[in-house]
């Protein structure tokens, strides 16, 4: 199955085909850390580490990459709980990832 790609726009341009790639976060081997790429490069961090959460839900870098909410819900790959954690002055939003979904953009 050929993977999809989706454009982004961020405040340093728009970005063509891009792409989600996932890993784990080396501090508990179990929290999911997201990120996007393109054919230029890593584009940014999806998720952010501020402690464990469960299996499928990541906190989502809203103050190094505000664009990326919009992109995960017209994607359908993320939802948000409803659920914030503060971090010095940005609340971040802890999402529910469909791993199904997050795979058809993955490489």
């Amino acid at each position: 199955m050929a993977h999809k790609t989706f454009d982004i726009p961020t405040y340093h341009g728009i970005y063509f085909d891009c792409w989600f790639a996932s890993d784990v976060y080396m501090v508990d081997e179990e929290s999911l850390a997201v990120w996007v790429e393109s054919p230029q490069g890593a584009i940014g961090n999806v998720t952010v580490y501020l402690g464990e959460v469960p299996k499928d839900y990541a906190y989502i870098d809203v103050n190094n990459f505000p664009e990326i909410v919009e992109v995960l819900e017209r994607l359908e790959v993320a939802e948000h709980t409803g659920i914030y954690t503060r971090s010095g002055f940005v609340e971040y939003p802890l999402y529910k990832f469909n791993r199904e979904k997050l795979y058809e953009y993955e490489r």
